[in-house]
């Protein structure tokens, strides 16, 4: 077929989707390659694609030139990619918790300005038998409990059991609306790069978006990024409590059951470390929001690894880890 003739066709398409995307690596944003007969094309969308195409571009190359993946045009394109991320939202955080308010006679008080969300809940069922975390009654959410504990001298508020992307940006905006400078995703995590230490600390500089809330704060796209100055200071304040810390980008993924081995391979070939399930949704909401986002992953376990699985460090290691979440945030937002 003529390529004007291809373009004309597809420009009469109302949506596009794309069902495999190439590593950004190779293409500006917004480009899209896969084979047509013997030919490579790559297709250009601009200026809004998850809108609808407006404009493309074709250009042909010799296939030896690049290394495509399939790529599919169809109509119509998944809700996911069709969200304009700038439109307001009509049921907002602050008005729910003005209800749980009303409803609970909840006093409006500001949350500690560093808030942490931990995934599993064993450590903050420790800290509480402990009594080093004790509830924060003006907490106004349906859904969670927030204890605050003293850490260095540094208050910071706790909430359990915030296990995926969508469930920790649900208590994340209303951390933010509650007054929280700094949120930080205290996840556990499995190992994706072959020599990380089990178990050690990965601080992500960057998530794969292989989940689905960052598409309502965010264009479509591959990978979104943590705010440098919160990695470094977190890796800094991490290190220096004489734990294993790595640094960098993490995979992010709403089903922990469909990790295959083929998932495994590709990413750890693109230099992710470990795989989770919130990082991506909470640096996307918070490039959004423009809300101070961070992620330490707990790495525990691997399916290629014959020794002991999730071992963490046990509840002593969880503390020292909360404390340097703790003065690192102070250095973030600057005492």
């Amino acid at each position: 077929m003529d390529p004007n003739s291809r373009l004309t066709r597809l420009r009469s398409l109302k949506r596009v989707t794309m069902m495999s995307v190439a590593p950004a690596r190779h293409f500006a944003e917004g480009a899209i390659r896969g084979r047509s007969a013997n030919r490579v094309w790559i297709l250009r969308i601009f200026p809004r694609p998850w809108r609808g195409l407006r404009e493309a571009l074709w250009i042909f190359w010799p296939d030896h030139l690049l290394s495509p993946v399939p790529c599919w045009v169809m109509k119509p394109a998944l809700p996911l990619l069709t969200h304009d991320p700038s439109e307001p939202s009509v049921f907002t955080p602050e008005a729910l918790m003005e209800s749980v308010r009303g409803l609970r006679n909840i006093p409006a008080e500001s949350v500690p300005k560093i808030c942490v969300l931990e995934f599993d809940g064993d450590l903050t069922d420790w800290l509480v038998r402990e009594r080093l975390a004790l509830p924060f009654p003006a907490w106004p959410c349906f859904h969670t409990s927030m204890y605050r504990a003293e850490c260095d001298g540094i208050g910071i508020g706790i909430v359990a059991r915030t296990i995926g992307g969508p469930y920790a940006v649900l208590v994340a905006e209303q951390l933010a609306a509650a007054g929280a400078q700094l949120i930080v995703g205290l996840t556990s995590a499995g190992r994706v790069s072959a020599d990380l230490p089990l178990p050690c600390l990965v601080v992500a500089s960057s998530a794969i978006r292989d989940e689905g809330a960052s598409c309502h704060y965010l264009p479509p796209g591959l990978s979104v990024d943590c705010r440098p100055e919160v990695v470094e200071e977190l890796r800094k304040e991490l290190s220096a409590a004489g734990l294993a810390v790595r640094v960098g980008p993490v995979w992010t993924t709403d089903a922990p059951y469909r990790e295959t081995a083929s998932d495994l391979r590709r990413w750890a070939e693109e230099g992710v470390l470990a795989v989770e399930m919130q990082a991506a949704s909470l640096f996307a909401f918070g490039q959004a929001r423009k809300i101070r986002v961070g992620a330490v992953a707990m790495v525990s376990n691997a399916v290629d690894h014959d020794g002991g699985q999730f071992d963490t460090g046990g509840e002593a290691q969880g503390w020292f880890v909360l404390q340097a979440i703790a003065r690192a945030g102070r250095a973030i937002l600057g005492g």
